[in-house]
């Protein structure tokens, strides 16, 4: 009796301290020590793809189509931009030289023609609107090479101010059609307005105005802004978020016939230079992340639902850019917050902050590598070592300053 007595006294003693281990565990998680699994690592050397350069963006996607995200780096006025190809954990460049250096702004991804390869659409600025140029559409060819067939497409837009673009199919027909923000105006008078492509099955593209987004809105200074597509009423058709220059704009899909512009019916207002449209609280609805140089908001979507009420807000010194990816396998989308400076050369480089989605109704910050060389620019989620859990792919090479690419890892839950 004694021996058992003793044995359920060790046995509970046991149990309290895993419990208490439990709870200090999650109270360290809910205020930002580290992830689940341990602390995020800068992994950008180890992969390959380490360089301190000028940079817009990266834009991610499966381009050899071996089940592995590759990227490719836009290095802006600078230099070429480059393309990195996984070679399962690390990154190998491919086509060096071919994806010319101008003045080259956001770009997308999508299997324009059916042919099986991905393609790549590059917008391009006209040089502070005094330009006559032509953004890029590069056709994947069998070998794996790309040629830029812009013009034959009719997507070239030789006078738009471009800044950013997203495929999504607009009309449900399996083709992606194509979305380009255009920043204005032009000193020269001559009209830039953003411009929306139908894709004529495989074979080219046509300008759609009568969809009703080819309107002066913006594109922003600040590239690449956001064209987020997402189906936020569920009802199959995708509907398209844009950062304008006026401020941002929610254009509704009128079932594969147009877009109707619900901005102030569903309560936002604003001028945002970034968004993504997210499931935050895995409610089934997709709800709003925004951001901005002091501030980002997260908006779920109400019962009736619009976005009316500010969820949840957090002040920032320097918002540029934001990402989403689950980083440490609970099934919700945590939140990367590039900071970038607001003005010219020798600005500080205000640090990324990393929030940890705690329920889906509140956010922790947790520790990640800093830099404050450069000028944050962008961010991209990419499971670029097949863990299961996302790892950002961040720039700091904004306001023609140098700064490092950086690749933010989280080790797999523990």
């Amino acid at each position: 009796m004694v021996r058992l007595l003793g044995t359920e006294r060790r046995r509970a003693g046991l149990v309290a301290a895993l419990a208490a281990a439990l709870m200090l565990a999650t109270a360290a998680v809910a205020q930002g020590s580290c992830t689940i699994g341990g602390p995020a690592t800068d992994q950008a050397e180890a992969a390959g793809i380490a360089q301190t350069t000028q940079s817009i963006g990266a834009t991610v996607g499966d381009l050899n189509r071996d089940g592995r995200p590759d990227f490719l780096l836009n290095r802006a006025f600078s230099d070429t931009a480059r393309e990195y190809l996984n070679q399962g954990g690390s990154f190998a460049e491919a086509n060096a030289g071919t994806f010319v250096r101008n003045d080259k702004h956001g770009c997308a991804i999508a299997d324009v023609n059916g042919d099986g390869l991905p393609d790549i659409y590059c917008t391009v600025g006209a040089s502070h609107g005094v330009d006559i140029k032509s953004n890029e559409l590069w056709i994947q060819q069998p070998d794996g090479s790309f040629k830029d067939e812009a013009a034959a497409w009719g997507v070239d837009d030789p006078v738009g101010r471009s800044r950013g673009a997203v495929f999504f199919d607009a009309n449900n027909d399996g083709w992606p059609d194509l979305f380009v923000a255009n920043f204005y105006p032009r000193p020269d008078g001559l009209p830039t307005p953003n411009r929306f492509y139908l894709n004529d099955g495989g074979t080219g593209f046509r300008s759609a105005p009568e969809f009703g987004l080819n309107e002066q809105v913006g594109g922003l200074a600040l590239s690449p802004g956001c064209q987020v597509a997402g189906d936020y009423d569920g009802d199959g058709y995708q509907d398209l978020l844009v950062c304008g220059k006026d401020g941002v704009h929610l254009y509704h899909n009128d079932a594969g016939t147009g877009f109707t512009d619900v901005t102030d019916v569903m309560g936002l207002q604003g001028t945002w230079v970034g968004a993504a449209m997210v499931d935050f609280n895995r409610d089934g609805k997709l709800d709003l992340l925004l951001i901005k140089h002091d501030q980002f908001q997260l908006r779920l979507q109400g019962v009736n639902g619009r976005f009316r009420e500010v969820s949840l807000k957090h002040a920032l010194d320097g918002g540029r850019a934001l990402a989403t990816g689950d980083v440490n396998g609970d099934g919700l989308p945590d939140l990367y917050v590039v900071q970038g400076a607001q003005g010219g050369g020798g600005t500080p480089n205000p640090p990324d902050i990393m929030y940890l989605n705690v329920d889906g109704t509140d956010v922790a910050p947790v520790p990640i590598p800093e830099t404050d060389q450069g000028n944050g620019a962008s961010v991209s989620a990419i499971d670029y070592n097949g863990d299961g859990t996302a790892d950002f792919l961040v720039t700091n090479g904004a306001r023609k300053l140098d700064g490092p690419v950086q690749l933010i890892s989280f080790p797999p839950p523990g």
